[in-house]
């Protein structure tokens, strides 16, 4: 909702000011707006037999419901909310057109109204984009995902990155850097979407091996991992490559990795190292500063740091630096894991690893703040 503002403000004139009563008006019309057009969506789910849940948000709203509809309903449920927005345009063109003829040209209704008409054509017909998250993305997805599959869900992706790509372009040098940077920021998740579609294969969409996926993933959450390791690599065996391939190559290097068999680990986990989740990058960033891999610890721990600023993240790395005799990068990375707040500090800046750091000025004061914290 933030950027819609932010938009509607920004297509105002360099002479038109923001006075108070304006900028009210605005606003509340876009809310409004905002509301309908969620409530279109929300309308529709009710209507189907459902429970709608709208959660605003930045960018605007969203609709989360609990229903499995068929492909024509499904379109239906996401054409409501533009069909709103029109519908709001229009009853606002005609109370506008009402006080005219009456000759009722009060400011504040009819800017009210204008704000109105201006915002309900305008995000209506945007929403209709193809690209996805709009609604026209969504739309082009459900006419093609039944008949084409994952194939036709690539060229829904593919025509969002090269449509937002362009708008993007305009909204850059147009002067509309917000504009610009909405949708390259949609063209950019398009991006990343068609690449992971990318990798899919038939056997993703096989109902059998997910379930033997979920299957396997419940042996090893149990603590069962001789059940849970055949499994896997049957799995591995079967799928070839795809989504399920990776899900269960992930899945068997955390197991070996519980179960000592760490060079396995690590050539499992860095095999599908990309599409790891956190907790498995940090298995693998473990395993390898306790391999002594530590120029290798010490790249998977830079990238991973920034994802949640994770101060046992910033220990490893300084531990890594350690290693490679990087004294300055060992005492500004233990820096940082304080700063991020490090349970046990003392504990952990007892580490053998840091006896070379013990004469450093830099390190004593650390230790003080370990000890204070």
């Amino acid at each position: 909702m933030l950027v819609l503002g932010a938009l509607a403000l920004s297509s105002r004139g360099p002479s038109d000011g923001f006075p108070l009563s304006a900028t009210a008006l605005l606003f509340a019309a876009l809310l409004l707006s905002l509301l309908i057009h969620e409530g279109g969506h929300a309308g529709a789910v009710l209507w189907f037999g459902g429970n709608a849940r709208i959660r605003l948000h930045a960018f605007g709203g969203e609709t989360a419901n609990d229903l499995k509809l068929s492909a024509p309903r499904q379109f239906l449920l996401t054409a409501a909310g533009p069909l709103a927005g029109f519908a709001a345009m229009g009853v606002s063109y005609a109370l506008m057109r009402r006080l005219i003829m009456t000759g009722h040209l009060v400011a504040a209704p009819m800017d009210f109204l204008g704000a109105m008409i201006r915002i309900n054509f305008f995000w209506s017909a945007v929403n209709l984009l193809p690209v996805i998250p709009m609604d026209g993305g969504r739309l082009l997805a459900i006419i093609l995902m039944p008949r084409f599959g994952v194939r036709g869900l690539k060229f829904v992706y593919g025509v969002g990155v090269v449509l937002g790509g362009a708008l993007a372009l305009y909204g850059f040098a147009s002067g509309q850097l917000l504009t610009a940077a909405t949708f390259g920021l949609f063209a950019a998740n398009g991006v990343n979407a068609w690449r992971a579609l990318a990798r899919r294969t038939p056997q993703d969409d096989d109902p059998a091996l997910q379930a033997e996926v979920q299957e396997a993933e419940t042996l090893a959450n149990a603590g069962r991992d001789e059940e849970a390791k055949t499994r896997l690599i049957a799995l591995r065996a079967r799928a070839g490559r795809g989504r399920l391939y990776e899900v269960s190559t992930e899945l068997l290097g955390r197991v070996q990795a519980r179960n000592g068999a760490r060079a396995e680990a690590v050539e499992l986990l860095t095999s599908v190292e990309p599409q790891l989740v956190y907790s498995s990058r940090i298995t693998l960033l473990s395993l390898l500063a306790e391999s002594g891999a530590h120029a290798r610890a010490l790249a998977v721990g830079r990238a991973l740091f920034p994802q949640k600023t994770d101060p046992y993240v910033a220990y490893v790395c300084a531990c890594a630096c350690m290693g490679l005799d990087d004294r300055d990068g060992a005492l500004g990375w233990l820096k940082t894991a304080l700063r991020c707040g490090l349970k046990d500090a003392p504990k952990y800046l007892r580490d053998p690893a840091f006896a070379p750091l013990r004469s450093a000025p830099d390190f004593d004061d650390l230790e003080r703040r370990a000890r204070g914290a």
